[in-house]
Order: C-alpha cells, then sequence, then structure tokens
C-alpha cells in the first residue's frame, strides 16, 4: 500500500469508486463550510457532516451494507439552509437518486427515519431516539455510541 496517494488512478485503486465519489462530496460541502466566513455555515456543514455518518453507521447496523443513500441524506440534508435556495432550485444541480431526493424534500421514504434519528439525537429528543431505535432494534446504547462515533468522524474532518 503506498503511503501517499499521487493520482485518481490509484485512489480508485485503493478505495473503490464508491467511496472516492463519497469523498468528494465530502469535500464540496466541507469547502462550501471552509470558504464561508460566517459561523452560521460553518456549523450547518458540521451538522451535516455528524448526519451524515451517523445515518450510515445505523443503516449498516440495519443490514444495509454500505449505506451510502443514507450518507447522503444526512450530508446534504442541510444543503437548503447553507444554500439558502429552496430544494426545488437544488435538486437540479444534483445527481441524487429519487429517493435521496424525495426524503430531503421531507417526503416519506424508506431513508426517512434514518434522518429522523440523526436530527433527534442532535437535539437530545429522547422520546424520538426512543421511538425510532425501537423500530430499528436499537438500544439506548448503540445509539449513543453511533453518535459519538459521528460526532468524533466530523471533528476530525474539520481539522
Amino acid at each position: 500500500v503506498p503511503k501517499s496517494v499521487g493520482s485518481v488512478k490509484q485512489a480508485l485503486v485503493l478505495i473503490g469508486l464508491r467511496e472516492l465519489k463519497k469523498w468528494m462530496r465530502v469535500l464540496m460541502l466541507q469547502n462550501i463550510g471552509d470558504h464561508s466566513s460566517s459561523g452560521r455555515i460553518k456549523a450547518l456543514v458540521s451538522y451535516s457532516m455528524s448526519r451524515a455518518k451517523m445515518c450510515e453507521l445505523v443503516a449498516i447496523r440495519t443490514g444495509y451494507p454500505n449505506g451510502d443513500e443514507h450518507f447522503f441524506v444526512g450530508l446534504f440534508s442541510l444543503l437548503d439552509a447553507i444554500m439558502k435556495r429552496s430544494w426545488d432550485d437544488i435538486l437540479p444541480l444534483f445527481p441524487f437518486s429519487e429517493e435521496v431526493a424525495e426524503t430531503l424534500q421531507g417526503k416519506k421514504t424508506d431513508l426517512t427515519a434514518y434522518l429522523e434519528l440523526a436530527i433527534a439525537t442532535e437535539r437530545f429528543d429522547m422520546e424520538k431516539i426512543d421511538s425510532i431505535g425501537k423500530r430499528f432494534g436499537l438500544s439506548k446504547e448503540e445509539i449513543v455510541m453511533f453518535s459519538n462515533k459521528a460526532n468524533h468522524w466530523a471533528r476530525q474532518l474539520e481539522r
């Protein structure tokens, strides 16, 4: 394994196309936060990163082998607030799957509960955490662990 990656081809070989695409989207959103002098934008990007990882971790735990769509729902869940635009204006700009797009617009999909759980944990909404956790068969300890991992992951990216 090389110590550094010097080309897109090396990156593809090392982490695969799916992971590379995921990281490119993370970097794009992080770039928005880095080039903003607004603390509001930086906070929204940070919440988005935490939500993404939380959705992915819960998805993997509940039987989705890669959790990519779950990750994207969390990652882009605050894009309307970041860009200060409506989803009708934003969605044509991004090649989201239909399910991701519908979830981001607030429609009920199979991805909705994952995003709702991530939001409930950041708001400490214990009633909603309990309800969704039970639906997924997750203990409170698991949810806390996933939340801590997601927040740690997001903080690591901010460095």
